[in-house]
């Protein structure tokens, strides 16, 4: 929007008021096109975002005992305790906390590994 000198104070240029605000703006047929794609595929990705993090949750909540156990711990909330809950699935198969610690190292160093 630097072609048309347009300024916003808006801080999340992409959330509902953002892109209100980019489809109000007044440009040119091209740059409308332009603009109204780029904005569709924003709302594409928006969508299966929710799609996603609704499936995650669902899983996550099955089981919510071991969701108010993992959010007991300080420091872990329910962002937190979703991907931790994909990641081991079923934190009975641990018998005691330390060998979940121990999946917990081994994961890390994998990780490490990757960045490499």
């Amino acid at each position: 929007m630097d072609k048309y000198e347009y300024r916003t104070e808006l801080k999340g240029i992409f959330g509902k008021s953002g892109i209100e605000w980019l489809k109000s703006l007044s440009v040119s047929p091209i740059d409308r096109i332009i603009l109204k794609t780029i904005l569709a595929s924003i709302e594409s990705i928006d969508n299966q975002i929710e799609i996603v993090s609704k499936e995650i949750a669902r899983y996550t909540w099955q089981d919510s005992q071991d969701v108010k156990t993992l959010l007991s711990i300080t420091g872990i909330d329910i962002i937190s305790v979703m991907l931790i809950s994909t990641e081991i699935v079923d934190i009975k198969r641990f018998s005691t906390h330390g060998n979940l610690l121990v999946m917990q190292d081994y994961l890390h160093q994998s990780e490490s590994r990757l960045e490499k």
